[in-house]
Parts: C-alpha cells; sequence; structure tokens
C-alpha cells in the first residue's frame, strides 16, 4: 500500500469512547487525539471552512453548513453533513494526519464531562481520575493485537491534564493488572496544544482555567460542578511533580504548542499563559507557538497551512523512524538523523553547568535596570530601528563591578517574559566554573542546544550527517560554529535574539573569533531582511572592534547612575536625618558607578548603624577607599582576626583543583588551621546554614556559596580574583614586606597539599573501616586523596622542591585510603601501584626518584598526562632522557596510539577526540601549551622541517603559537628565523596590547608581509587603521615598507578610515609620514575631509566635538586638503555638514541642541578656510539654498531657545560670508 492511503472512516465519530479514523493495513504506530473538557473527538480537531485543494489523499465528504444557533453559542461544535456553501470541513486527524504519518493508526477518544450549556441531555459525573482510567482501559483493549507498537498522544487544552494521569496510572500497574503497563511502555512522546501545566496551587490554577475555558466557549459556569470534575490538591500536586521526571526516565518527547492569541470573551487574554502552558523541561521539551486562539489553535485549513507545518514537523520529530521512512517530503522534510540519534546528539551537546551562572547572578534590585528599557539604544536595538547602521548588535559595557551581569540577566528575563514568537538564547561565560563554561566551544554547544530544543524545524536543514561521526571527531569549534551558523540562516522568518554576557571571562583569541563570527552573521542576516539580534556585555579590555553596533557604557549612563541612587536609599538603613542624606549622596558620588563598591560599603555602613556607631558615619566613610581593589585590601586587613583562616580560605577558593562545596571548604580549612577540631566535631549537628555561614565570616563577605543545584564556594565577584592575584597584592597581605624566595603560588600549593595530608592522618587515625567511610564523617577525604599529588605537582612546578615529600610519601596510606573513596572497584589501584597508577609519574620523574627502567616501561603513558596537565618539566627530561639522536627516530619510542591524541591538544579547548591517524609534531604541541623550553629543545635537536609541517587543522607551528597567544613562543620563533605572515600580524593587530606590538616590532626587519594582499586579510597598515591600534601604525610607518595608500574594497585609503574613526592621532601619523594622498577619494568620491565632516553624527558629543574638529583642522592645515571636493552626486564637505545638522533621524545618540552645536563649529570652521556655499550639487542645489528651504526653527521644540538660538547662528554665519551673497 502506498504512503498515506490506509482506510479512512467517514462515519460520524460518538462524543464517547475510542475510535479509529485511519487504519493503515500493517501499522507501525498508534497516533491518539483526547480533546478537552469542554470538547468533542471530532469537533475539536476540525476547521469548518476548510481547503480541500490541499488536503491529500481521500478527502473529506462532509460539506460545511451554516452554524445553527447552538454553534452561535458553542465554538467547539462542527459542521454535520448537510447543507453546502462550497467548502468542506478539514479534520485533520483523518484529512492532513496519513500523509505526515503514513503508517501510523489514528485514533480519537471522546469522554463527557458535565460541563453542558442549558442545551444537551444531562452529562456525567466522572472526575478526571475516572475519565483517565476509562481511557486507559480502552486504548489497551484496542492494542492487544500489538501491545509493543508505539504510541503517540496529542491532546488540546486540560484533556492534557487526562493524558498525563492516564500515563501515571499505567506506570503503577507494575505489580497488578500489567497487562495495562504496555501503554506506558509503548508511549514515545506527547504533544500538548495550550495544556495547563503550572501553578504553586494545582488545583486552583486548573479550576480557574477550566473556568476560563467554559466561558470562553458560551457556558455558564457551575462551580459545584467544576469542583466535582477535578481531583484533590494533592492528587494534582502529585501529577504535575512526577510528569517531568517520569517523561525524562523514559525518553519522551514533548511539544507543548501555546496559543499565541487572546480571546474577546475574555477581554484579549490568553486563556492559558506562556508560563503555565509548557512543563519547563528544555532537555526533552520543544515549546512553540501556534498563531491562533486557544479554540481553534487546533484546527488547520490545509496541508499548505504554515500552521500545521509546525505540528507536522513535530509529528515527524516523534516518530519511530521507521514510520518516518514513508512519509511525504512534499509535506515534511525527513530529519536526517532518526529520533534516537538525534537525542543521542542533543544530549552530547548539553553539559552540566550550561546555565550555572545565569542562575547564580543575583536578580536585579526591584528599583533597577528599568530605565534601560527606555533607553533610545535598547529602543533602537529592539525594535530593529536603523539596522542597517548596528546590524542588530548591541554592546554594553563596563569597568569590573557595574553590575553588566546583573544588567544582561534583567534583560534576558524581561525578553523572556515580553517578546513573543521569538527564539531567545543565552549564555553566560564564567571564568570561575569548568573548561565549557569559559570558552566559546561551551558557548556553541549551549546555544546550539537551545536552538535546537526551541525550533525543532531547524533540525532537518542541519547537516547531520557530520553528526553520526561525532563519537569519533568530537565538538570541534569549527564543527560547532558551521552547524549553529547553519540553524541560524535557516530561520528566515523567525527572529532569534541573543545574549551572551561576560565576554571578558573567556579566552580573547577565541572571544575575538567569534565576534567575527557573529558580525559576519550579523552582515548575512541583514542584507537577507533577517532578524538576528545580539547583545554582548564585557569590560572595556580587551578592545574588540566590531564595524556595526549600538554601545552603552554602563558607568557614563545617567539610568545607571539613578540605578546606584536607588539602591542606596533602598538598602542604606541608616535613617532619614539630614546626616544620612549626606553619606547616601556621598556613597554614590564615590561609587563612580561601580554597583559591587556600593554594595560592598553599604553592608559596612549598615553594620556600624546597627552597632550604635551613628556618630562615626561620616569618618568611616571617609576612610572608605574610592577603588574596588583598595576597598578589597581595607576589608582584609581592617582587622587581625582569625588571620590564618582568613588566608587559607582564600588560599583554597583560588587554587583548588576544583571549586569546593561548602562542607568541604569548611573541613579544608580546619584541616590546615586546627585538625584536632574535627577529630572531635560531631558532624550530624551541623547544618549547611552552619557551613554558609562559616564561610562568610571566615572570608569577610569575599565568598559566598552558589545556589545551583551542586553549591560550590566562590568569590562574590571576578574583581576579588583578580585582586588577589594582581601584582602580589594578597601575597603583600600574607607575607608583609618579607622577601620570600618562592612566588605565592607556590607556597599555597604547598599549603594546600599539607591540609590535604593532614585529612589523610585523621581518616587514618580513626581506623581501617570494611566498607567505605561515610561521606557525612569525611567529607574532604575524596578531594584530599584524589588531589594531594597535584598540589604537590604544582609546588614542584613553581619551583618549591617535593623531593623531601616524596620520600617520605605515605604510599600504602594514600592507596588504602583513596580505594575506600572509590565506589568503582575497577578504578581502585593494586597494593602495590606503579608510578603511572599512583599519577605521581612528574613529581618522582622531576626529583628524579624514578629509574630509567621504570620510566621506560611507562614512556607513553608519563608523557601523555605530562603534556595533558601541563609538566613542561617533565616532558623536559623525557625528552633529555629518549632523544639522544633525531626527535622523530625517538618519538617512535615513546609514541602509543594515543600518545599525540585530542587531550594532548589541550582539553580546554575541546578539540577533542581526533581520527586515529592523527600526529602531531612536538613543536605544535610546546606552542599550544606555551612550553618555552621544550620548544626551543625540539628546535635545536629536531629535523629543521618541523617548523614548516601543518597539524590536521592545516596549522604552522607559528599559527599555533600566535592563535593560542604564547608570546614567548612567537618571541622565540621568530629569533629562531620562522616568519610571521598577514594572517599572523591580523591577529597580533586585533590584539591591540603592548606586548603584540612588541613582537611586531621583532619581525619587521624580516618582514614580507607590509606590501600586497594577504589572504583574506586587510594589508596591515590598513588594519591597524580601523582597529586603532596607534602604535602599530607608527610601527608600519617607520618601517617604511607599508603601502601608506592601499585601498580597500570601497577605495578608502588608510587615511580616510581614519577619518572616518576621528582617530586623531592616527591622522597626525599619517599625515607626517608625508607620503598620504590627502584628497584620495573612495567609490562615493569622498575625501578623509568628507569623511571627518561625516563622522560627526556619530557618538556621544562629549566624546566627538574634539576629536571631529580637531581631525578636520588637522586635514586642512597640511594645506593640500580640498575644502570644495566634491562627491559623485556634487555634495562638498561644506553642503554634508549643513544636511546633518538637519538631519533628525540619522542614528545619532547627540540630542538635537548637540547635534546643531557640533554642526555649527564644523561650518564656522570649513567657512574660516575658505569653503564656499554656492557651489551648487548635480541637482543645482547650493548649501545656502538647501538650508533656506529645509531648516524650520519654528518646527523645534526646545522651549528654551537654545536650538533656535544655535540655528540662527548658523543662518549667519551662511549670510555673512564673503563668498557667499545670493545673486538673487
Amino acid at each position: 500500500m502506498e504512503p498515506g492511503t490506509g482506510t479512512r472512516k467517514h462515519l460520524p465519530i460518538p462524543a464517547t469512547g475510542l475510535h479509529t479514523v485511519v487504519e493503515p493495513v500493517e501499522p507501525s504506530l498508534d497516533i491518539v487525539f483526547v480533546h478537552g473538557f469542554t470538547g468533542h473527538p471530532e469537533r475539536t480537531w476540525a476547521k469548518a471552512k476548510g481547503d480541500m485543494e490541499h488536503v491529500d489523499g481521500e478527502a473529506s465528504t462532509s460539506p460545511a453548513e451554516r452554524p445553527p444557533k447552538v454553534r452561535k453559542f458553542n465554538p467547539f461544535s462542527g459542521p454535520t453533513a448537510n447543507g453546502g456553501h462550497g467548502y468542506r470541513s478539514v479534520f485533520w486527524p483523518r484529512d492532513l494526519l496519513p500523509t505526515t504519518a503514513p503508517d501510523a493508526r489514528v485514533m480519537t477518544y471522546g469522554y463527557d464531562t458535565h460541563i453542558r450549556h442549558w442545551i444537551g441531555p444531562e452529562g456525567s459525573h466522572n472526575t478526571v481520575y475516572d475519565i483517565a482510567w476509562d481511557f486507559l482501559v480502552s486504548l489497551e483493549a484496542s492494542r492487544r493485537p500489538a501491545p509493543a507498537r508505539p504510541i503517540m498522544l496529542i491532546a488540546h487544552s486540560l484533556g492534557g491534564i487526562v493524558v498525563k494521569e492516564m500515563l501515571r496510572r499505567s506506570s503503577m500497574c507494575r505489580l497488578g493488572q500489567k497487562h495495562l503497563l504496555s501503554v506506558f511502555d509503548s508511549t514515545i512522546g506527547v504533544i500538548f496544544f495550550g495544556t495547563p501545566h503550572g501553578g504553586a496551587d494545582p488545583r486552583r490554577f486548573l479550576q480557574s482555567v477550566a473556568e476560563q475555558v467554559i466561558k470562553a466557549v458560551g457556558f455558564t459556569v457551575n462551580q459545584q460542578i467544576v469542583d466535582s470534575l477535578l481531583p484533590s490538591s494533592e492528587r494534582l500536586r502529585e501529577l504535575r511533580d512526577e510528569f517531568a521526571p517520569m517523561a525524562r526516565q523514559q525518553g519522551w518527547a514533548v511539544h507543548s504548542f501555546q496559543e499565541q492569541m487572546g480571546i474577546k470573551p475574555l477581554g484579549g487574554r490568553k486563556v492559558v499563559d506562556d508560563t503555565s502552558s509548557y512543563l519547563n523541561a528544555p532537555e526533552f521539551e520543544v515549546t512553540e507557538h501556534i498563531g491562533q486562539n486557544h479554540m481553534e489553535m487546533c484546527r488547520f485549513v490545509g496541508s499548505h497551512d504554515p500552521e500545521y507545518r509546525k505540528v507536522a514537523a513535530a509529528v515527524s520529530r516523534i516518530m519511530p523512524s521507521e514510520s518516518k521512512a514513508a512519509t511525504n517530503h512534499d509535506l515534511v522534510t525527513e530529519p536526517a538523523v532518526d529520533h534516537k540519534t538525534l537525542q543521542d546528539i542533543l544530549e552530547s551537546l548539553r553539559f552540566e553547568q550550561h546555565d550555572a551562572r545565569h542562575h547564580n547572578i543575583k536578580s536585579a534590585h526591584t528599583k533597577t535596570c528599568k530605565w534601560l528599557l527606555k533607553s533610545v539604544l535598547y529602543s533602537d536595538w529592539v525594535n530593529s530601528k536603523n539596522v542597517e547602521e548596528h546590524h542588530g548588535f548591541f554592546w554594553i559595557k563596563g569597568k569590573p563591578g557595574t553590575g553588566k551581569s546583573t544588567v544582561m540577566k534583567f534583560l534576558l528575563g524581561n525578553s523572556r517574559r515580553t517578546i513573543k514568537g521569538t527564539v531567545i538564547i543565552s549564555f553566560f561565560f564564567n571564568a570561575r566554573g569548568d573548561t565549557l563554561e569559559r570558552s566559546t566551544v561551551g558557548m556553541y554547544r549551549s546555544l546550539l542546544l537551545q536552538l535546537l530544543e526551541q525550533q525543532p524545524s531547524v533540525q532537518p536543514v542541519l547537516e547531520l550527517d557530520q553528526l553520526r561521526n561525532r563519537s569519533s571527531v568530537g565538538w570541534s569549534l569549527e564543527l560547532l560554529k558551521s552547524l549553529f551558523e547553519q540553524a541560524i540562516q535557516s530561520l528566515t522568518s523567525t527572529p532569534v535574539v541573543c545574549f551572551i554576557d561576560a565576554l571578558d571571562e573567556c579566552p580573547e583569541s577565541e572571544v575575538r573569533e567569534m565576534v567575527s563570527s557573529f558580525s559576519h552573521l550579523g552582515r548575512v542576516a541583514v542584507s537577507a531582511g533577517q532578524q538576528f539580534k545580539v547583545c554582548f556585555s564585557s569590560r572595556h579590555y580587551p578592545h574588540i572592534t566590531i564595524d556595526k553596533k549600538l554601545e552603552l557604557v554602563l558607568e557614563q549612563d545617567e539610568g545607571h547612575g539613578e540605578d546606584i541612587s536607588n539602591y542606596v536609599a533602598s538598602e542604606l538603613r541608616i535613617g532619614e536625618t539630614r546626616l544620612a542624606d549626606e553619606i547616601r549622596h556621598t556613597v554614590q558620588t564615590k561609587s563612580s558607578g561601580i554597583f559591587m563598591w556600593v554594595v560592598l560599603v553599604v553592608r559596612i555602613l549598615n553594620k556600624e548603624y546597627d552597632s550604635g556607631q551613628i556618630h562615626k558615619l561620616r569618618r568611616r566613610l571617609k576612610e572608605i577607599p574610592d577603588d574596588l581593589h583598595d576597598l578589597f585590601r581595607d576589608i582584609l586587613t581592617r582587622d587581625a582576626r582569625d588571620g590564618e583562616e582568613l588566608v587559607l580560605c582564600l588560599q583554597w577558593v583560588l587554587f583548588a583543583r576544583c571549586p569546593l562545596t561548602p562542607t568541604e571548604l569548611y573541613h579544608a580549612v580546619l584541616c590546615g588551621v586546627d585538625s584536632e577540631v574535627i577529630q572531635g566535631s560531631n558532624m550530624e549537628e551541623i547544618s549547611e546554614y552552619d557551613f554558609d555561614r562559616y564561610i562568610l565570616n571566615c572570608s569577610k563577605g569575599l565568598i559566598e556559596t552558589t545556589r545551583s543545584k551542586h553549591r560550590t564556594a566562590q568569590f562574590i565577584h571576578e574583581s576579588v580574583r583578580e585582586f588577589l592575584l594582581k601584582d602580589g597584592s594578597f601575597k603583600s597581605l600574607v607575607f608583609g614586606s618579607d622577601d620570600i624566595t618562592h612566588s605565592f603560588e607556590a607556597l599555597s600549593h604547598e599549603k594546600l597539599k599539607q591540609c590535604c595530608l593532614a585529612q589523610m592522618d585523621i581518616a587514618k587515625a580513626a581506623g581501617e573501616p570494611a566498607s567505605l567511610p561515610k561521606q557525612e564523617e569525611f567529607p574532604f577525604l575524596q578531594y584530599a586523596t584524589s588531589n594531594i599529588l597535584h598540589h604537590a605537582n604544582r609546588a614542584e612546578e613553581l619551583g618549591k622542591s617535593q623531593r623531601g615529600f616524596l620520600a617520605d610519601f605515605p604510599t600504602t596510606d594514600w592507596v588504602f585510603l583513596s580505594n575506600v573513596c572509590e565506589k568503582f572497584k575497577k578504578r581502585r589501584y593494586p597494593p602495590t601501584p606503579g608510578c603511572c597508577e599512583r599519577n605521581v609519574d612528574g613529581l618522582f620523574l622531576s626529583a628524579g626518584l624514578l629509574s630509567d627502567e621504570d620510566i621506560k616501561a611507562h614512556a607513553s603513558d608519563i608523557f601523555d598526562s605530562a603534556v595533558y596537565s601541563k609538566q613542561e618539566q617533565v616532558i623536559v627530561v623525557l625528552l633529555k632522557k629518549f632523544y639522544q639522536e633525531r626527535l622523530a627516530d625517538t618519538l617512535q619510542a615513546i609514541q602509543s596510539p594515543i600518545a599525540w591524541r585530542p587531550y594532548l591538544f589541550d582539553q580546554a579547548a575541546q578539540r577533542g577526540f581526533l581520527p586515529d591517524d592523527w600526529r602531531a609534531c612536538p613543536l605544535h604541541q610546546a606552542a599550544k601549551q606555551g612550553f618555552q623550553e621544550v620548544a626551543r629543545f625540539v628546535l635545536d635537536h629536531g629535523n629543521p622541517a618541523d617548523a614548516s609541517v601543518k597539524d590536521y587543522f592545516g596549522m604552522s607551528v607559528m599559527d599555533v603559537a600566535v592563535q593560542w597567544e604564547k608570546d614567548q613562543i612567537v618571541d622565540l620563533f621568530i629569533k629562531r628565523g620562522i616568519s610571521l605572515n598577514g594572517f599572523h600580524v591580523h591577529k597580533l593587530v586585533k590584539r591591540n596590547t603592548a606586548e603584540a606590538c612588541r613582537l611586531i616590532k621583532l619581525s619587521l626587519p624580516t618582514s614580507q608581509y607590509l606590501q600586497g594582499q594577504l589572504c583574506k586579510y586587510e594589508l596591515p597598515l590598513a588594519d591597524a587603521v580601523a582597529i586603532g591600534n596607534t602604535e602599530a601604525v607608527e610601527l608600519f610607518l617607520n618601517s617604511g615598507k607599508a603601502e601608506v595608500n592601499a585601498r580597500d574594497e570601497q577605495g578608502r585609503t588608510p587615511l580616510s578610515r581614519a577619518a572616518i574613526g576621528l582617530n586623531i592621532d592616527i591622522i597626525r601619523l599619517l599625515l607626517a609620514s608625508g607620503k598620504v594622498e590627502v584628497n584620495a577619494r573612495d567609490e562615493n568620491g569622498w575625501t578623509p575631509l568628507t569623511h571627518a565632516v561625516r563622522a560627526s553624527k556619530y557618538g556621544k558629543y562629549c566624546q566627538t566635538v574634539h576629536k571631529c574638529l580637531e581631525s578636520i583642522r588637522a586635514l586642512l592645515a597640511t594645506g593640500q586638503a580640498d575644502i570644495d571636493s566634491t562627491d559623485i552626486w556634487g555634495k562638498t564637505p561644506l553642503f554634508w555638514a549643513i544636511m546633518i545638522c538637519q538631519q533628525k533621524d540619522n542614528g545619532t545618540i547627540m540630542s538635537e541642541f548637540e547635534q546643531t552645536h557640533l554642526a555649527v563649529e564644523i561650518i564656522r570652521l570649513l567657512l574660516e578656510w575658505g569653503a564656499n556655499p554656492k557651489i551648487a550639487d548635480k541637482l543645482g542645489i547650493t548649501a545656502y539654498k538647501w538650508w533656506k528651504e529645509n531648516h524650520n526653527p519654528n518646527g523645534i521644540m526646545y522651549s528654551d531657545g537654545d536650538v533656535i538660538e544655535q540655528q540662527e547662528e548658523l543662518l549667519r554665519l551662511l549670510g555673512s560670508s564673503q563668498r557667499l551673497l545670493p545673486s538673487s
């Protein structure tokens, strides 16, 4: 039988019971429809006036009829077989679904509630509980010939509650009535249409929804009837709480369609709002809007209906693969992979902490952030105004501690609540998290997962064949980036909004590549008319250039200042006296827009006030430093109480191998300062609240516990970590001005190692239990045994010798305690482990305590481990011991099949799991990891050709060193004669740092990259000008090799690019070279002077006025600039200045007064240098004439007359110009 040609039954469907409407010869799937409380098994799913030209297979034979009076009151009642108006009723389970699911048996279940209008017979008195049981019994009976056949359930409105209760009842039939369990076991997915799931009080919530549905269809609400229909609150609460875990455990696919429109009987409100019509289980649930109201959302006019296509895509996604094989591809594109494989792919994209940072950010104070929603910049971005000017990019920048992440969380939450019909995705980088939380690989994995779950229609268009072999190629950055771009570009009609927070908490090189990729996506989206919006947030450094964007500097905005004022007024509880007002004002003034500073200071002052020290408030505030880092120092040094605990607590959070739980941190600190307390403590008497209080008090408020599922201790802000590690700040706090031999990090790892050893001693003293020790008794023991050697390794690498520690290391005790902490026998150590099994290979090897025989026996494993853990000393020792003659020959002796594979390529980049035949030159690994000594050794003893070898990704050793910003390696390579090329210089110029410029300078004597177009990158000089890298520009000019008049694709020279950016320093450097063409014209005929005038309309007035006027002066001062040069429209720089003065909607963020005032100053300057206002453009209009015809002082909205005064001054200037007097 051909697909979609099963028997379709056109007899009237009774109101109750289970009835088959499509019966294939050999069905492979059952699809069952369940209507809502006021619905009908046919009419709920039928469109009265369907388009039968777009109904495939056997058409419905029931023409529509004029609705009788009953149907006027009841929209759910449908057409009968009588009457004729030329339309046909489309009952899509029968008329459309067989094409989408050709091998599916389609059934519909009807039940009778006693919610009735006054018309009709008396209703039944069953509850939801009874209806669900009857449904289960009927469904099982109909499936006895094939009880294992997969089931897909489709429910509308409160019918979803019936479905969920039915599945729950079926799952309980494991002990008795086991035949009913087959329904539960065979279910593969559920599609909900407008089903209410949420509610803290589920019974009251569902009762409210039921009443709204009843009102919507014209019935009278009978409270007693509704009460008797719904189960108890306890039963409904169980159903609400149990269904999601049950679906997750069974691997069900859930698709929740949400109504997009409200209805008139409810005042335009939706029957079930968006916050209630989904399970909030994104790991297996997809949510999508249907562009109809609650009643019409499950009725479709035909297969061409765009809303039905959404449903068809959802059905196709859930269907088992064998049912999809025969699907008509003209209707729905078949996914490239089957459902199970796709679910596996989605799960492999997911990682545990993908949204941990977002959850841990404190929500905005109730009186803050709302100003942003009214700001011009945000409004232009969210409404796609002037999208050509910003390409959908909104970049929020701010100093450390200004509250950028809080603002981003606020904007994300607001967008999810208010922006409908839009895909909203987000990622919050977290420098304190694991590798994926602070890398673009993690970002792309998270964003792609959100896209695929929110928009299943994306899945078929992706090149998912690439993912079938994912286990062998891994989630490489390039693969993820490619899939993400495919997904975005496929959503041609669906707007996408993306929030990405804390770009500065990801490696700079990765962020630069990501921003460049997103910028490309933005350009493509604008050209295609697609809505793709991105909101970034970051610190000011590193500076990353993007041509088109809106930019908000948080600490400079008045709204942010008002937020601080509101916060201080609300949270600084020191009374309402004149002194209190003065202090509040001073706090805001001293804050400099740093919200973190305000939060800490408010806490300090509240504490003083609560202790009765009102008279000291002014003096205490005066003592508090203005700088955030100085404030941290003040907090840490103000009193000396518990100093040892404070230092150790901070050390643990700084240098622990992984974040510690509050319980672990508590014991880790006590192991280092007072281990006897732990030995005598009664753990069950100490609560988590006690641990949290201890940590907060011990750290003086600088460490907090996260609010994620797996609670850990972390600094309250990344700036705390930066302060402690910057310039030896923490070291000086601990050791004062003492000149100590070892670094603070080395001494810290030494201390942490001692804490671990103390914990082992405590556990050993407790005896040797036959079974695993209770986690409650030794919560820190597992970390101690797993990481004591890690801390010893780090101390050794940093110069703190571990020779004595290793000589006395209690190997037997360590093995015993490690094994009792390890639950899995396969992972336990043998009684006498070898060097690799002990995981101390690096320590013993670098300390010289391993014999050559022991090393040779495990050389490959030692080498892998050393590269993975970045133990450079170990690698050098191995190289020196075994690379006696030629590097390549000896490499074979220690190279196992996995020796130079994925994790050697640094799992931090998640390149992982490369093909088995991949091998990389050791020099690449040294360049990637930053191992100077290894690189030097390989260059000295290896094959000279290694320097030009390409790795698996086609990268040379210099490519790798530059890409991963290993500056010392780049320095070494340049000095060894390995040259930079255009790619390398492009990367270094974009970094715009002193070190990058030093490397460029080092490379200049032998450079070949300053002339000619190199790869896809601009010439280095143009690159440096566009980025604003003044130091690089000066280096290139001084070299004498740079092409100073090279043109880009628009014909612009470096001088024009500098004028566009109003970069006065670069303009002066270029002019001073004496080689630039001052009047070089681009494709529009604009000269650098024209560009400088036109650039005046962008940016803030205070930032633009000086740069603009000085840039114009510098160009005119050469004596070479053609002040009256005309462009392809015949317009002069003066003409442009006058036009800009009058343009009110040109993307400027200046006020009208500021814009006019700046234009007047530019026009004054041009006239002083002899600009001629009488030159006519190609339409014969002069600048003076254009001004007279277009300016309208009576239309100015400023009552103070400032703008009118400026415009009158402009008129005076034009009128008094000696060269202007009009001829008429």
